[in-house]
């Protein structure tokens, strides 16, 4: 029988302040630092009132009580008690001890104030997944018939953990005592707590702060740990620039690059780190073409390239549906953000549902993010492929038509970041071509109701209408900073919002806290600030010469503006803009003449994107202006050819260059130098000169394709001398086998016992050059079951891109078993250019059709729960197999291992009946879920 108590509760839980309250003489609660060092500090506590409301509950009428800014005990089935939780952060191998110094103590008979009943006993945490009928109702009789306090400390502290290299603790202090018996509370207040630090290493507590320092992290520690300190002992040289890793699979590298600069331009210090290792990581793309429209939304996103930014101004805000939670915690998180934020005093439009109205609104939400909105923030159930109710699924978000207008997607619900899937939620909203978003921040697994009402709203009760002066920081607060924060306290990126999320959920003394801080995930690039409402100019100014030798350049933009000067795709100073709107920023100087980049950026402003010319102060300074490549045929320079090099020559100094000469350098393996000098006469100041086949260049008729040499030109005149660099490409042929095609005299496209077949593979030059003649041939690795009848195939010169069919005939042993694996050696040379590839064709088909009647055709492994057979709804046959009948929190699982050596594809019928988004049917291989099902499909 379903249980009623949870939608009772939640309810009446909407009327939270409306009863009747006990007054602590206390403005509002607060905890203040009254001293802090290395060796402890002194904290005192101010606790305002205590507020109650009624719960209904299949075990009768209970009172709960709450305090403004705080959460409550966890004791499962005991009374759930006001906690106060307050982070710190503590040196390393410290001893902590906690004494209490001061406080005022007052009982209160708890009739007096209209709280007639038993407190309501803390419940299990109630995940976004769950069916809540499915959850029992916990209450532990014993401990509401003990007479007397309960016996817990007053201040205790919890190991929370590492953060940024420093020792996390939360200090918990339980301000109420409760006596059921006599229905009484006892509460302490003006509470001065002393802590102190036992002990410990000092110099390794610092030394890891500095070593992990990032001014992105700031806001987080700062906001959510009580005694932390922003780092004063390192410069702006050591602090900046940020770093930012990139781990890649090689095969994106080449794409990557515009990302790469443009991170750079703006400041961060990118470490490639390219590696086909599968375990090193999660990816959020599978091949270059998923890749790609997530390079180029970011990139138009955070350059300020939109075609109509307006779009910016409108955001969709919905709580979904649950009959239990809908109305106070879905609600409560979205009310929350409308009220103080997503508003017109912000310059926003929120196409805002709230719980019930949202789950007839699928259209209307859709037909939102189609037009265009910056910011889409979602609180329900969820599953790897969609928001569940109201519905926003994959095939949703690709017929979006928001084209130029992406957003950044929030999901506070269930397994929409489950990236084990082939593509989930999260992620299709980034490979989306043109259309989706530019990031997506939701959870790996399921969620919780109380955890993600604390994500974006902050720590404390749990109210459709929540306030800033009774919670903590939440997501929210941290996008907007509008109430007094300082800017360490600010969370402008997408990284950032994941920890002033996830701190919240630490502050709210959760049973969950690392598992948040474990699925929680970000879809995109952890670096982004989203734009919030249209973002205005950031009005900076900034030197538009810098001569070579300078070292600081004097800017003025906006307080907290991140400034990058770059050239030449290398960092050369970086310096954040204090409160005073003015930084003297030094960098290192150039050495030589050309183009800098400099690079304003601010949480909420346009970027300023500059060029600032670098120029010598004195002197001649010749530098190689441009070249021009030569040929016989396309002025390419390719394998096999000799080419020779038009340059030009400028003197950007301010002297003249007098008979001036230039001599080539390289030492790369697959070119010759066969002409490295040229004689450049007098070259004025800010004059050009040109020289004509100045330099010839003999190429190796082996060097790959693409491949890149970097020659150093050097330039004398008289007694000054000058380096350039000149960057050439050179173009050959590349060879792809492709998957082998089967054409037999069965006419099955496989091969069988006994029979004769033309095996074709197709080979394409994806090389940027023509390709000579190519042989093509066909070995067998295994005689006994393949022979070879005619194993050389011809193919005519190939073009860049172009493509032939190699064919081979071959003869199938009559004996051979059905299943078995045969070996075939294929290459294909032209020039000095080959692939090879080995293949692994199957003789016979392997399938499992049960008609066994049993699982004896394969070495079957059940799980603890397994499967059956049964001649119930087969798709063909007589038998089938089905999952056998499982309980909540169960799994039936079937599984068999093959050895299959080479790609190749598995099919099946299956047919599912299980509850909508709660239970599946997952498809595995090699661990990796391919996918899965629910409903009736």
């Amino acid at each position: 029988m379903k249980k009623s108590f949870i939608i009772l509760l939640y309810i009446v839980a909407a009327g939270l302040f409306a009863a009747p309250s006990i007054s602590l003489n206390a403005d509002r609660t607060d905890v203040v630092l009254e001293n802090s060092s290395d060796y402890g500090l002194n904290i005192r506590y101010e606790l305002s009132e205590i507020n109650s409301f009624s719960v209904n509950t299949e075990e009768g009428l209970f009172d709960q009580i709450g305090i403004p800014g705080c959460t409550y005990s966890t004791r499962i089935g005991m009374a759930k008690l006001p906690v106060l939780r307050k982070l710190i952060t503590v040196p390393l191998g410290a001893e902590i001890r906690t004494s209490v110094s001061g406080f005022d103590e007052t009982e209160y008979l708890l009739a007096d104030f209209g709280i007639n009943n038993k407190l309501m006993p803390a419940q299990l945490p109630v995940p976004k997944s769950a069916d809540p009928a499915s959850i029992p109702f916990s209450y532990d009789a014993a401990s509401y018939e003990r007479i007397g306090y309960n016996s817990t400390e007053l201040i205790a502290f919890e190991e929370i953990g590492s953060m940024r290299g420093m020792r996390i603790v939360a200090l918990v202090l339980e301000p109420v005592k409760y006596d059921p018996v006599a229905g009484k509370i006892r509460v302490y207040n003006n509470i001065t707590i002393e802590v102190d630090f036992i002990g410990g290493n000092l110099a390794a507590t610092q030394y890891e702060k500095e070593r992990t320092y990032s001014h992105y992290f700031e806001s987080v520690l700062t906001s959510s740990i009580l005694n932390y300190s922003t780092d004063s002992s390192r410069d702006q040289l050591t602090r900046y620039p940020v770093k930012y890793v990139i781990i890649s699979d090689p095969m994106f590298e080449t794409q990557l690059e515009p990302f790469v600069e443009w991170k750079t331009e703006k400041g961060f210090e990118v470490i490639e780190a390219y590696t086909g290792d599968p375990n090193v990581g999660s990816t959020t793309t599978n091949n270059t073409t998923e890749l790609q429209p997530q390079i180029d939304k970011t990139l138009m996103y955070e350059k300020y390239e939109m075609p109509d930014p307006a779009y910016l101004e409108e955001v969709v805000m919905i709580a979904g549906m649950d009959g239990s939670h809908g109305s106070t915690w879905g609600n409560g998180q979205i009310n929350y953000g409308t009220e103080n934020y997503f508003n017109l005093a912000h310059g926003i439009t929120s196409h805002t549902y709230l719980y019930p109205n949202s789950g007839s609104n699928s259209a209307n939400i859709i037909q939102n993010v189609s037009d265009g909105v910056g910011y889409i923030n979602y609180t329900a159930h969820g599953s790897s492929t969609s928001w569940a109710d109201p519905s926003f699924t994959i095939p949703n978000i690709n017929s979006l038509q928001n084209s130029g207008e992406y957003c950044l997607a929030v999901g506070n619900c269930c397994l929409t970041n489950k990236f084990e899937v082939q593509t989930c939620f999260g992620e299709a909203w980034l490979r989306a071509e043109d259309k989706g978003a530019i990031g997506y921040i939701g959870g790996t697994n399921s969620t919780y109701w109380d955890e993600d009402y604390w994500w974006g709203v902050g720590a404390g009760a749990v109210v459709s209408n929540p306030t800033y002066a009774t919670t903590g920081l939440g997501v929210y607060d941290g996008l907007f900073h509008e109430n007094g924060e300082d800017f360490s306290d600010w969370t402008t990126t997408t990284g950032a919002m994941i920890w002033r999320g996830n701190m919240a959920v630490t502050e709210g003394g959760s049973s969950r806290i690392n598992y948040y801080w474990e699925i929680y995930s970000i879809m995109g690039d952890p670096s982004l600030e989203a734009y919030l409402g249209l973002p205005d100019v950031n009005a900076a100014n900034y030197p538009s010469v810098i001569f070579l030798g300078v070292t600081t350049i004097q800017i003025t933009a906006e307080p907290y503006s991140y400034v990058s000067l770059t050239k030449d795709g290398e960092i050369y100073g970086t310096a954040l803009v204090d409160e005073t709107g003015v930084v003297d920023m030094e960098f290192e100087s150039f050495t030589s003449p050309g183009m800098a980049k400099l690079v304003i950026s601010k949480q909420n402003r346009q970027p300023l994107i500059a060029d600032i010319e670098v120029i010598p102060a004195v002197g001649p300074f010749v530098v190689v202006e441009s070249f021009q490549i030569n040929d016989d045929n396309n002025n390419i320079p390719e394998y096999n050819e000799t080419i020779t090099l038009d340059m030009n020559f400028e003197n950007v100094g301010v002297e003249d260059a007098l008979n001036a000469t230039a001599t080539i350098y390289t030492e790369d393996e697959f070119v010759n130098l066969t002409i490295d000098t040229a004689s450049l006469g007098d070259i004025t100041a800010g004059s050009i000169v040109s020289v004509t086949d100045a330099f010839e260049i003999e190429v190796a008729d082996n060097i790959p394709d693409q491949f890149v040499i970097t020659f150093e030109v050097e330039i004398t005149a008289a007694t000054d001398s000058w380096l350039s660099n000149i960057v050439v490409t050179f173009n050959a042929p590349a060879f792809e086998a492709g998957m082998m095609i089967i054409d037999d005299n069965g006419g099955n496209g496989m091969l069988d016992p006994g029979e004769t077949a033309t095996i074709s593979i197709p080979i394409t030059n994806i090389g940027n050059a023509l390709a000579p003649e190519i042989v093509a041939e066909l070995t067998s690795a295994t005689p006994d079951y393949i022979t070879v009848t005619n194993g050389t195939f011809n193919i005519d010169a190939l073009a860049a891109g172009e493509d032939a069919m190699a064919e081979f005939e071959i003869e199938v042993d009559p004996g051979v078993d059905p299943g078995t694996t045969a070996i075939l050696g294929f290459i294909a040379t032209g020039g000095e250019y080959s692939i090879t590839s080995t293949l692994f064709p199957s003789i016979g088909l392997v399938f499992e059709d049960f008609e066994t009647g049993d699982f004896s055709q394969f070495d079957w492994q059940q799980g603890t729960f397994g499967w059956e057979i049964t001649e119930s709804n087969p798709q063909e046959g007589i038998y089938c197999a089905r999952s056998s009948v499982i309980s909540h929190n169960q799994t039936a699982s079937i599984s068999v291992t093959m050895d299959v050596p080479m790609d190749g594809e598995i099919s099946f019928y299956r047919r599912v009946s299980s509850e909508s988004n709660y239970d599946y049917l997952k498809f595995y291989v090699n661990g990796t879920m391919r996918e899965e099902w629910s409903g009736d499909v």
